[in-house]
């Protein structure tokens, strides 16, 4: 088996990254843990971390042996050397960064890093989660006034404007249609009944 792995490999020599080289490691990796133990395939992960399936590999392993901390570092040398202001290829790992922090149950890092990446990153589905978590701490209310005005200038506003209807925020609501009209069709019914003359304004535009 190692020697076809080795001819195909070598007739992928002259790419120097493809998804064919991480598959062959992904493979090597699952040969060596049944043929030479744990031990030696942890050793060739180790050895090969700039494959993204490897690391997928050893961060995984790290979070099964309860090596919280390796985990993390894992998961953040890979966000590091993705340009910070392009978090569409960085998504995957902060998501893995946070499955690290709920398997170890570090609340307070859970927290910290939902909160990022929705007021930085302008990721909103980190705003249930971040929700569930302050409300478990009791922190909900006392966090909610300012959270809701900072996620306006953090997310869409369409997306702003859902969440607004769901935590029955009227008043903002409405002033965030004033700057898209058109979505008074979508909430114009929950709105007419405070501020009928408004909607009716809204409705015309």
């Amino acid at each position: 088996m190692y020697a076809l792995l080795d001819e195909m490999r070598d007739e992928q020599a002259e790419r120097p990254y493809d998804t064919y080289r991480d598959l062959d490691c992904q493979v090597r990796y699952e040969a060596l843990k049944a043929t030479e133990g744990t031990a030696v395939a942890a050793a060739f992960v180790g050895d090969h971390l700039q494959y993204d399936g490897v690391r997928r590999i050893a961060i995984d392993n790290a979070v099964s042996g309860k090596e919280y901390d390796t985990a993390e570092k894992l998961c953040r040398e890979r966000i590091a050397v993705v340009n910070s202001d392009d978090y569409h290829w960085a998504r995957e790992w902060y998501r893995r960064l946070y499955d690290v922090f709920f398997s170890a149950k570090d609340t307070k890092k859970q927290v910290e890093l939902a909160g990022k990446l929705l007021l930085d990153k302008g990721d909103y589905e980190y705003y249930p989660v971040l929700k569930a978590l302050l409300a478990a701490q009791n922190r909900w209310e006392a966090e909610y006034p300012k959270l809701i005005i900072e996620l306006a200038n953090c997310i869409p506003l369409e997306r702003y404007m859902a969440i607004l209807s769901e935590e029955d925020e009227q008043a903002l609501l409405l002033e965030q249609i004033s700057k898209k009209p058109s979505c008074i069709f979508t909430y114009g019914k929950k709105l007419a009944k405070h501020y009928p003359s408004e909607v009716f304004s809204l409705c015309q535009c």
